[in-house]
């Protein structure tokens, strides 16, 4: 699902990351301005592209990011 057609050193913009993965506005309600904020807080990898006048984030990272946050949502379900 979301691992399709991705390269570890690809590096997205927020806009980018939204185009490519809608699923992430649809399903956790991020939208540009969060995923800036998680770049800047360095909870994403990336960095500032100049020649863009935009923030980077490093694809593989928010990968990463996403399979955190959905083993989290597994360990949290009650199972009896």
């Amino acid at each position: 699902m979301l691992k399709e057609n991705y390269s570890e050193e690809n590096y997205l913009t927020p806009n980018e990351v939204l185009e490519k993965y809608p699923i992430l506005n649809l399903k956790y309600n991020w939208g540009t301005l969060d995923l800036g904020t998680m770049l800047k807080c360095k909870i994403l990898d990336g960095h500032y592209d100049r020649s863009k006048r935009v923030g980077v984030i490093k694809e593989s990272s928010l990968l990463r990011l996403i399979e955190y946050i959905n083993g989290t949502i597994e360990d949290q379900k009650v199972k009896i």
